[in-house]
């Protein structure tokens, strides 16, 4: 009984940190995102200089586009709470039981723990989703900007 104990805590926090470095990653394309639209909305501040209609309409919808994008993009970044495991509510909340129901304890609580981290991970997941289409459709509207532009219209 002891491996299978050992065994699922070192699987149990494998997968905790894998949860957290997948949040990381994340966290960085969603940062990334920002960037790329930071650069592109300057890019396109700078071809701004037509004055027709349909390029005006199609400056202001890549715009809000490129915003939209942001805005998911830092939603992405949301600071969550999430349980944190202690050593000293372990201690406190285990130390009158038996060995085997310190280990259950332990076992449950970071299994807890890991699903929550995975919820969270997910949630992130498609927000990111979201913001890489914001971002997509707003590369699509600006390339229709500048073609209308380049056109005059």
């Amino acid at each position: 009984m002891k491996d299978f104990e050992e065994t699922l805590l070192k699987v149990t926090l494998h997968n905790i940190t894998t949860a957290i470095s997948k949040q990381n990653s994340i966290d960085y394309k969603a940062i990334a995102i920002i960037t790329i639209s930071g650069v592109l909305i300057s890019f396109l501040a700078r071809l701004s200089s037509s004055n027709g209609k349909v390029a005006t309409f199609f400056f202001i919808l890549t715009l809000f586009s490129f915003f939209e994008a942001i805005w998911l993009s830092v939603a992405v970044l949301e600071p969550r709470n999430t349980y944190e495991l202690s050593t000293l509510n372990f201690i406190s909340d285990l130390d009158d039981e038996n060995d085997e129901r310190q280990v259950c304890g332990i076992i449950g609580t970071s299994a807890e723990i890991e699903d929550e981290l995975q919820d969270i991970c997910n949630e992130k997941a498609n927000k990111l989703w979201n913001a890489i289409r914001g971002l997509q459709v707003s590369i699509v509207f600006m390339s229709l900007y500048s073609a209308t532009a380049f056109l005059g219209l």
